[in-house]
């Protein structure tokens, strides 16, 4: 999972160093980048959540989940057309790719940064 977040965040910023002509293709190249990491990261999540929480409690988990992760969906949307219009589009994309970057990174100082193994058995139900 580190390792998909290294590749997929920093690639953000190949999309916003794009400029017309040739360095266009840094467009789709930082996008494909972004997915993989993105993509890849929520599968392993995924899998995770699948084997580590118990079934009783699955439904409450992937709700709060799900809310996290697409209730705030609308706000970022919001935050992103405020400084395209503040500050232009192409620095918006710029300021956003960097903040991707830098959250994406920020596993390196978490605890996923000594690379602990995941739990074999899912957690006991109180």
């Amino acid at each position: 999972m580190v390792a998909l977040q290294i590749i997929g965040g920093p690639a953000a910023l190949l999309i916003a160093a794009a400029q017309p002509g040739l360095l266009v293709l840094l467009v789709p190249l930082g996008e494909v980048l972004v997915g993989i990491g993105v993509v890849g990261a929520n599968v392993l999540r995924g899998a995770f959540r699948m084997r580590y929480v118990p079934g009783e409690l699955m439904a409450r988990v992937v709700s709060a989940s799900a809310l996290v992760n697409l209730g705030t969906m609308p706000l970022g949307g919001l935050a992103a057309a405020w400084l395209g219009e503040q500050f232009g589009v192409r620095s918006a994309i710029a300021l956003l790719a960097a903040l991707h970057a830098l959250a994406s990174l920020s596993v390196l100082i978490g605890p996923y940064r000594p690379g602990r193994p995941l739990p074999d058995a899912p957690m006991p139900v109180r």
